[in-house]
């Protein structure tokens, strides 16, 4: 361990979260984890940020680690009362060696066929493979995924992650996972900017991610928002000082939360690029049951974040990349195959749609038959 760790238990009032909305980076509705803090400790976690953490010290972040002694036992309480969707769950920290927690809470979901999203910087998720064996085996969805932002050697990565396991060990895990039959990739999540962000490292990423069995490279931007702000500044402080400068240009002169949309958009394009290079998706496909009554809808809505996420990469954001993203949680909550409103009632029926204008009728008509020459 590369800190002394404090553990504080206790009970927890519940456990599900339910997201306001779907998440269209991983396809999450849901998200249940048993610890609060982690000793992976990476200096750039948006979780330090004040609306995340429960700590007034964002240094208390990776030193006080909250455990939910109780998770599993609401698990199984909360997940019958919850409609079937995609759920982020568990947390393979080092404290899981002695809680298993997530262990229990990844056999809850099998025992409920609720399906899972796994996304981890711990091989220590290895010690639960032949539960995830068992899940799709009953064909049940499981993503995984490991977070990765560079194959450099590790006294440069462990100034970033100074308690996570080598990148090394996740690239093992992400191997064993793939021939274990599982869906897996990399979150290149934040790629930093200045740092980890160039051709090389970026091609590295997703070449190693290739040669593991992966199928998937996302990459997302570092995003900086109070504590956390001034926490990862000093941390850059420590490793190259000269870089401040261009950060504080990058995110305005230190008041804006995320990058230059131009630097988002150049940064999303070249990794869209090199996975079509390399056979992969800068997209996780969405799980969609076959027999879902609305599988359909929920396929339009897909091609309609997807729509929203292509925008980012033009540089084009603001009101017609929201507007696409809110047709697609509108699509999602439609009771009514689209395809049958289209066909009985043409364009004025998708018009009669709470939320839905001339502009978005016509998106979503485009979509309808996007989704449909798909399944043809």
């Amino acid at each position: 361990m590369w800190m002394q760790i404090i553990v504080k238990e206790y009970k927890a009032k519940r456990i599900v979260n339910k997201h306001k909305h779907l998440d269209p980076w991983f396809w999450t509705q849901y998200s249940a984890h048993p610890y609060i803090g982690c000793a992976h400790g990476c200096e750039y976690c948006y979780t330090r940020e004040e609306k995340y953490t429960p700590y007034a010290n964002p240094a208390d972040f990776a030193r006080i680690i909250k455990v939910k002694a109780n998770a599993p036992t609401l698990l199984r309480k909360e997940l019958p009362l919850s409609p079937k969707g995609l759920i982020g769950v568990g947390d393979w920290q080092p404290l899981e060696k002695r809680y298993r927690l997530s262990k229990r809470m990844l056999q809850i979901c099998l025992d409920r066929e609720f399906p899972v999203f796994i996304l981890e910087k711990s091989d220590l998720v290895l010690k639960d493979l032949n539960i995830l064996r068992r899940m799709i085996s009953r064909d049940i969805t499981v993503i995984t995924g490991f977070s990765i932002i560079t194959t450099r050697d590790d006294k440069t990565r462990r100034l970033f992650e100074p308690g996570a396991p080598s990148v090394k060990n996740r690239f093992n895990a992400m191997r064993k996972f793939a021939k274990a039959g599982l869906y897996t990739g990399t979150a290149l999540m934040p790629a930093l900017p200045y740092i980890y962000d160039n051709e090389e490292n970026l091609e590295a990423v997703i070449q190693e991610t290739k040669n593991n069995g992966g199928q998937y490279v996302l990459v997302g931007s570092l995003t900086l928002a109070s504590k956390q702000r001034e926490w990862f500044f000093e941390a850059l402080r420590r490793y190259d000082p000269k870089l401040l400068e261009k950060y504080e240009l990058l995110y305005e002169n230190n008041t804006a939360y995320a990058p230059h949309p131009h630097y988002i958009a150049n940064l999303g394009r070249r990794v869209e690029r090199l996975c079509q290079e390399y056979g992969l998706s800068d997209r996780i496909p969405r799980p969609i049951p076959p027999d879902h009554p609305l599988a359909f809808n929920l396929r339009v809505a897909e091609i309609l974040y997807d729509r929203a996420y292509r925008l980012t990469l033009k540089g084009i954001t603001g009101f017609r990349e929201f507007a696409l993203r809110k047709a697609g949680r509108i699509v999602d909550a439609q009771s009514k195959n689209l395809l049958e409103v289209l066909e009985k009632e043409g364009r004025a029926g998708l018009r009669a749609i709470h939320g839905i204008g001339p502009k978005l009728s016509v998106e979503i008509e485009s979509a309808i038959k996007e989704a449909q020459g798909l399944r043809d």
